[in-house]
């Protein structure tokens, strides 16, 4: 009885389009140019592969990646251990989890360990890792992926530089393809002009606008966050559309109500790539402006009130 009940709640729950969508094989990835594209072909043809360091900007497809080349290599399920380094930072998770697992002999080939978020490993714990990758380097395969690859040691990443690719903005072209293929793929109607605005906001980090797309198209067609205040169902475009009409003013008052200082960082992006197109055809003030913005970004760190500094910065851009 309760298997058949859990297989109808099982079949009832819809895919989220962010899974939908996924690459499930090497083929359907999108690569950063054409000799990426041939290493990872070459990769599934040879059903092996090096090391793998996938370093690069969220959303790019390193998670992506590393389970489509697992499945085209046709590694057995057995054979994999997915460890997430945000979680399990310390020496504890390499001695106990990764060490006992590669110390049991494959069933097939080699196993794989999939590390996640690496770069959250600590001094210690890499210190551990990367004996642990010499001692088994002939019946495993280590994936890691990281957004920041300079806080993976020396030691490591000289020991996956023949399998280090690193995943940088994917063309915005093929971005705005993919997803009008995906709206098109759920019989979505949408403008265009408000799709391209979806991926200025969210540019490179592509699993946030496909999560985005979803959200907002319950309807049946794309409908984007509008300038209203506190009722705007998101602060980005608020955020964006008044820097690009410059309307400081306007700005101050919303962040006092619309965005919580957590978000700050991103608001500091968003400010950024709105004065590059406010002031496009007027270079000295494009440069008065990011000099004033990368002054206050420095200070956000080390200011005892965020939202003074924040203001401080829009007054101050107003001004130029």
């Amino acid at each position: 009885i309760i298997s058949f009940f859990e297989g109808k709640a099982m079949s009832s729950l819809k895919r989220l389009w962010v899974e939908k969508y996924r690459p499930q094989t090497l083929e359907e990835v999108i690569y950063q140019n054409a000799a990426q594209k041939e290493a990872f072909l070459r990769y599934k043809a040879e059903k092996e592969f090096p090391h793998l360091l996938l370093s690069g900007v969220q959303g790019s497809g390193k998670t992506t990646i590393s389970r489509a080349i697992i499945k085209d290599c046709e590694v057995d399920s057995i054979d994999v251990l997915k460890v997430n380094a945000s979680k399990e930072t310390g020496v504890d998770a390499m001695r106990d989890k990764i060490s006992n697992f590669v110390a049991c002999m494959p069933v097939g080939k080699f196993k794989v360990v999939r590390l996640e978020e690496a770069d959250m490993l600590s001094m210690q714990a890499q210190g551990l890792l990367r004996a642990v990758i010499e001692d088994f380097s002939d019946t495993a395969r280590f994936i890691m992926t990281c957004n920041y690859e300079n806080k993976i040691i020396p030691s490591i990443r000289s020991r996956f530089s023949s399998g280090h690719y690193r995943f940088s903005s994917p063309a915005f072209e093929d971005v705005l393809m993919r997803l009008g293929e995906i709206l098109l793929g759920e019989n979505i109607d949408f403008d265009p002009d408000d799709l391209e605005k979806v991926i200025q906001i969210y540019y490179p980090d592509i699993r946030s606008m496909i999560g985005y797309l979803e959200a907002n198209s319950k309807t049946g067609k794309l409908i984007i966050a509008k300038s209203t205040g506190k009722e705007n169902s998101d602060y980005k475009f608020t955020v964006r559309e008044l820097v690009e009409a410059r309307k400081f003013g306007e700005l101050r008052q919303f962040m006092r109500t619309g965005v919580a200082k957590e978000d700050y960082e991103e608001v500091f992006r968003l400010i950024y790539d709105g004065v590059k197109k406010a002031y496009k055809n007027d270079p000295s003030k494009m440069e008065e402006s990011l000099i004033t913005l990368n002054d206050f970004v420095f200070k956000h760190g080390v200011v005892a009130l965020p939202e003074l500094n924040m203001e401080a910065l829009i007054i101050s851009l107003g001004r130029i």
